[in-house]
């Protein structure tokens, strides 16, 4: 029925369900965002992602889903801001805020088209930087909601509204769902922050300047230009003495 079996919801020690209760390896997918080209899995790939789940002919909750998910958007970026401008380096918590991505799904592929898309993110002042409005097919859309995602969604009658989830759905580096949070209160929106601290620590994080550093395309370049001008030479011999060391072994 497209629910999460809570049977399977790991435990602490003191019996209360974990910041991060899943562990579900979702499926691929391949979709199309407002620009009109495909975006899925690959995109996403080694980064942690939000996802909730929209359409823009919505007149109950996707408004307010929206505009939180907007000032959700504008405290990442302050985050991101703070963490390239901190001296710490190389540090737990070094380049890692913008390693986060945000998703909103259509639920209405039928008349999101990207264009549609694209006026919506842009009248709620959505920065596509790093948020990715999708659609494509709605069998694809609907089968990826409730067999991956485990949260419902159904289209009840023509001039219905479509029956869709308030939740905000977060998936790790590894394309695992880690849990679902109630992204139209104000506690969810405080645990969903400190779950994906934890999702975001997870990963063994190398500074860009350990990775990539400025100066060493340079110094490749003129190590090169050098062993150009190097002749290597030898004058040296290998000689067996094991027969006569005595040595048998």
């Amino acid at each position: 029925d497209g629910s999460i079996d809570k049977e399977n919801v790991p435990k602490t020690t003191a019996g209360a369900p974990t910041l991060l209760p899943l562990d579900l390896t979702l499926p691929e997918f391949r979709l199309v965002d407002s620009t009109g080209g495909e975006f899925g899995s690959r995109e996403l790939a080694r980064r942690p992602y939000l996802v909730n789940f929209i359409f823009t002919r919505c007149q109950l909750t996707c408004p307010e889903q929206t505009r939180r998910m907007v000032a959700f958007q504008q405290q990442l970026a302050r985050k991101i801001q703070h963490q390239h401008s901190s001296e710490e380096r190389g540090g737990p918590k070094h380049f890692l805020w913008d390693q986060l991505q945000i998703v909103s799904l259509s639920v209405d592929p039928e008349n999101d088209t990207p264009d549609a898309l694209a006026r919506y993110a842009d009248n709620y002042g959505a920065k596509l930087e790093n948020w990715s409005f999708l659609t494509g097919k709605k069998s694809e859309i609907f089968s990826l909601i409730t067999d991956g995602f485990k949260l419902p969604v159904a289209e009840v009658g023509k001039d219905q509204p479509i029956v869709h989830t308030v939740k905000v759905a977060l998936v790790d580096h590894r394309w695992h769902l880690r849990g679902v949070f109630n992204g139209m209160k104000e506690e969810g929106g405080r645990k969903l922050m400190l779950a994906i601290e934890q999702v975001l620590n997870e990963r063994v994080v190398i500074p860009p300047q350990i990775v990539s550093p400025d100066w060493l395309e340079k110094r490749a370049a003129t190590q090169i230009s050098a062993a150009k001008r190097w002749k290597a030479f030898h004058d040296f011999r290998f000689t067996d003495r094991q027969p006569e060391s005595g040595i048998g072994f």
